[in-house]
This record gives C-alpha cells, sequence and structure tokens, in this order.
C-alpha cells in the first residue's frame, strides 16, 4: 500500500473520484481548541456503506508516511454522515518538555461524535499543518491538505507561499472549522500541487460545530436530518435549540415526541392532545448535546430527527 501511495502522492496534479456521489469524502473538519478535533465523512452515495473496509490516515509535518491511523467501524446511510472526535476526556499529564497537562475535548463537541480516536497520536490528535487521508484497501479515497508538504503553522490562503505559512497569509487549517462546499460530489484522490482550501471549503471560525452531524450535498439535495417513514414529514426549529425551547411541526397529528441520547436512551417524552399537529418542546432539564427526536403520528407511523441543544 505504501508503494501505491508514494507512487500517487508524486504526481503533481489535481484530481478527483473517478465517479461523481460513488465514494466516501470528508464533509467537515474542525481543528478547534485544545484537543477540540473532529472530523466528518459523508456517503453520497444512495447506498448504506460498511465502514470497516476504510482507514482515516493522519500524516504529520510533511511526512509520506503515516504517523496514525484509524480503522472505521459501523455503516452509514445513504445522505448521511458519521463524525470521528478526539476521545480524550480527562486532562492527562504529560511528562516531555518539563510536563504540562493537556486538556480533554470538550463534551459537546464529544456528543456530536459516532466515533471516538483516543490513545495518542490517533488520528484526532492532529494539528493545522498535517494531512489527513481516507483510504480504502490500497485505494486513496480523499485527501485533506497536502501529503509529504509541511506548510508550517497551516496552509492559508497566500498563494504567492504556495498557500503555506511561509508568507502572511491567514492560517486556514488551524483554530478553524471547515465545511465542504455543496457543490463537491466526490473526494480528492491525488495529492494536489497545491492545497487551496478555498476550491472546496468554506470557513467558519473556531469552535464552531452546529453544523456536525449533516452535511448539504447536491448528491443529496436534502441532506438526512429527517429519517422519513415515507408516511409523513415534519419539521423541528430552531435547530440548533438555544433558547430551552423548539417547534415541531407535522403534516399530520402528532401522538407523542420523545428525545434520547446517542445511545438510545430516552431522557424526555411528551404526549400530544388529539388534533394537534405543532408541538412546543422545553428543553430547561436537557443536558446541552446531541440527540434523537422520535416523533410518532396519530396513525402509529413515526421519524427520527437529529437535534443539537446547546
Amino acid at each position: 500500500m505504501k508503494k501505491l501511495l508514494l507512487f500517487l502522492f508524486a504526481i503533481a496534479s489535481f484530481a478527483y473520484a473517478s465517479g461523481q456521489c460513488t465514494e466516501l469524502f470528508f464533509s467537515e473538519y474542525a481543528e478547534g481548541s485544545g484537543n477540540n478535533k473532529a472530523l466528518e465523512i459523508y456517503n453520497p452515495t444512495q447506498n448504506s456503506i460498511n465502514l470497516g473496509a476504510y482507514t482515516i490516515n493522519r500524516y504529520s509535518n510533511g511526512s509520506t508516511s503515516a504517523i496514525s491511523t484509524m480503522t472505521l467501524s459501523g455503516t452509514v446511510a445513504a445522505g448521511d454522515v458519521v463524525v470521528i472526535t478526539n476521545g480524550q476526556t480527562d486532562s492527562l499529564w504529560v511528562p516531555t518538555s518539563g510536563g504540562y497537562w493537556t486538556v480533554p475535548i470538550d463534551t459537546i463537541l464529544y456528543a456530536l461524535g459516532d466515533l471516538h480516536d483516543v490513545v495518542y497520536p490517533a488520528v484526532c490528535y492532529f494539528n493545522g499543518n498535517d494531512a489527513l487521508t481516507i483510504e480504502k484497501g490500497t485505494a486513496i479515497i480523499d485527501i485533506f491538505g497536502k501529503v509529504g508538504e509541511d506548510p508550517g503553522k497551516a496552509w492559508t490562503n497566500d498563494i504567492s507561499s504556495g498557500y503555506t505559512s511561509a508568507g502572511n497569509g491567514a492560517w486556514l487549517t488551524v483554530m478553524k472549522t471547515l465545511i465542504r462546499k455543496s457543490t463537491v460530489k466526490s473526494g480528492v484522490t491525488v495529492n494536489p500541487a497545491l492545497f487551496n482550501t478555498f476550491l472546496e471549503y468554506d470557513t467558519l471560525p473556531i469552535n464552531t460545530w452546529v453544523n456536525f452531524g449533516s452535511h448539504d450535498c447536491d448528491c443529496h439535495p436534502n441532506g438526512i436530518n429527517t429519517i422519513s417513514d415515507d408516511m409523513h414529514s415534519v419539521v423541528v426549529y430552531p435547530n440548533p435549540v438555544i433558547d430551552q425551547s423548539f417547534t415541531v411541526s407535522g403534516d399530520d397529528n402528532i401522538y407523542s415526541v420523545e428525545i434520547m441520547d446517542i445511545l438510545g436512551k430516552s431522557v424526555f417524552t411528551k404526549f400530544v392532545k388529539l388534533n394537534n399537529s405543532v408541538v412546543n418542546i422545553n428543553t430547561s432539564d436537557i443536558k446541552a448535546g446531541l440527540y434523537i427526536v422520535k416523533i410518532t403520528f396519530a396513525d402509529s407511523n413515526y421519524l427520527y430527527q437529529k437535534i443539537l441543544i446547546q
């Protein structure tokens, strides 16, 4: 596999997967304060994908060999995403360089994760100058950054320095969140000559996580926020929840609204009076985090929606 990687990396061109909407790719990247690191991978296809055949690989400080590899697990539905976060949940003492403490990931970001990468130097200890890949067996599915290039502190917006931090460009891959543009339908499969984030990513401020959990892509114009039973439709707003309440508006009478945590444990249930298709839910007694809302209609059909409570 490494021989194939080195061969591909030697090709100084920018290429995409052979087909649009046919293979996984990075949809979001967060390099935040401390260990607030997360990646989101999107399934643009029309079928569920078994993640066990895929790895994420981190190439640190210009190396052409991966310093860490994470084998994924589980499945991701068509049009849905899998979120991988740093898994450090406690402060740890590092005895090198005179000793220092590393702080845990923020609990809200951790709760957004489907998978957690734990043991240092795990993939989700990446910094803004590390390249990342998704690989399936010997095939490169997507590349973030440029493998084999050390850009300094980060990749930037300065074309005169090859988008590295050698000049005075703004750092775009450190202390930032990047979201893949909706027009992108496939990953980068050949190492780019230059890594210009603006070509495929939108830039958001540090510690912006509200978009993790779903991705807008032209492969699936309606996204996967709502998992439908094909019998009903529903709108849940605002999402994220910011003022301790949200509203569920359905196309038919609603029987109940249940909120479950990411482990499937019920934390709240509200039964609704008959002939009511709009329900207001108070979340003041629910901790911040990512939840699943189950909306059951009067005819016993139901659907689910992801929601972030802040």
